[in-house]
């Protein structure tokens, strides 16, 4: 019925009617679930126009990729993000300094004090975002409720090729306790030459993290960052050899969060390989790597205008020198609030201004 009084409302033919009324009911008897199953008219539009080799539905990967981008509930757009999930640099801080994971948790909360209030002058301009852990970041997400921003939540274990995910054995079980506006952030490190079991590995636990994902409606984050590359080329082919690959596998992430691109070809093939297999992709976030303020200034001034660039994810460009300073006991935490809401906002504004004169 939906299907044609689409077209019906909108005086189309009775044979246009009828294959929209058709369409939709193909969609309803072959998923699971009820008005949850409907197409989006964009999703109804591409079925009539290229159909499916499945009957089911709910096996066509593109026509499921359609359905969970068209029906996203929030929109996102110039992200600027401060990411603080890190795990092992605050780890190897409260070691030198003797301090206890009680001390990894307060300075996150300083983090996230620094954002709220950086969040009111670039309102209007930004969206603003977190990126936090569930290790020492508890307390960050339950504030982080009392504020319209994006959150990420990392759940790769650290320093770990091939991938493995904190929390329980299925991380469909891990994500069900997660709010449904929290996005699943994974980095994933893999090797430039790794050995064939392991990219088979790597290529397993990214189909785990999507179906997990996916079934229990949360957002996907997957940041690659390749490790020890010989040459920026082999750093980019590699990049780009795992993007592909997870489209292949039937790996949808919701963003990429990768370095800032050099490179005019491969930003080009990037956004090829994005408008092949998911023109509905939400964007690409940057991320730092630790280089210096100056230098991400650079970086973002150097990257080509395009949709595609949502925004950055930085952290420890902007954290880890106050955070040595305040686990030494050099800096209080009005200064290390301070610090950090000053550096978010230069690169928020150097983000902003990149594509202007």
């Amino acid at each position: 019925m939906s299907g044609f009084l689409r077209g019906w409302l909108r005086n189309e033919d009775l044979a246009s009617c009828c294959r929209y009324a058709n369409a939709a009911g193909a969609f309803a008897v072959s998923r699971l679930g009820c008005s949850s199953a409907y197409p989006s008219w964009t999703e109804l539009q591409y079925f009539v126009s290229h159909g499916s080799k499945h009957k089911w539905l709910r096996e066509d990967a593109m026509l499921e990729q359609i359905h969970w981008a068209t029906n996203r509930r929030n929109k996102w757009k110039n992200l600027a993000v401060f990411a603080f999930d890190h795990r092992d640099p605050f780890s190897a801080l409260a070691a030198e300094t003797g301090r206890d994971a009680k001390a990894i948790t307060a300075f996150k909360n300083l983090a996230f004090r620094a954002v709220a209030e950086a969040s009111s002058e670039l309102e209007g301009q930004n969206d603003v975002g977190i990126l936090v852990d569930d290790t020492y970041g508890q307390s960050v997400l339950f504030e982080s409720n009392r504020y319209p921003f994006w959150v990420g939540r990392s759940i790769e274990k650290t320093g770990v090729n091939p991938l493995m995910f904190e929390g329980k054995a299925d991380v469909g079980s891990t994500l069900q306790a997660w709010p449904e506006n929290h996005v699943v952030k994974c980095l994933f490190r893999p090797g430039a030459k790794d050995a064939p079991e392991v990219v088979e590995e790597n290529e397993r636990q990214l189909c785990r993290l999507f179906s997990g994902a996916r079934s229990t409606g949360h957002d996907l984050l997957l940041e690659i960052i390749v490790d020890q590359p010989q040459t920026r080329e082999e750093q980019d082919a590699c990049l780009l050899r795992w993007m592909r690959r997870c489209y292949e596998l039937g790996v949808y992430p919701d963003y990429w969060k990768i370095l800032p691109v050099a490179d005019q070809g491969t930003w080009q093939a990037i956004e090829a390989l994005i408008g092949e297999y998911d023109p509905y992709c939400r964007g690409i976030l940057f991320l730092g790597l630790n280089v210096a303020e100056a230098e991400l200034v650079k970086r973002f001034a150097a990257l080509p205008e395009s949709p595609r660039a949502l925004g950055f994810a930085i952290g420890r460009s902007i954290f880890l020198e106050p955070a040595r300073k305040w686990f030494a006991g050099q800096m209080s935490d009005e200064d290390a609030v301070a610090t950090m809401r000053d550096c978010f906002l230069r690169l928020a504004r150097a983000w902003n201004g990149r594509n202007r004169g």
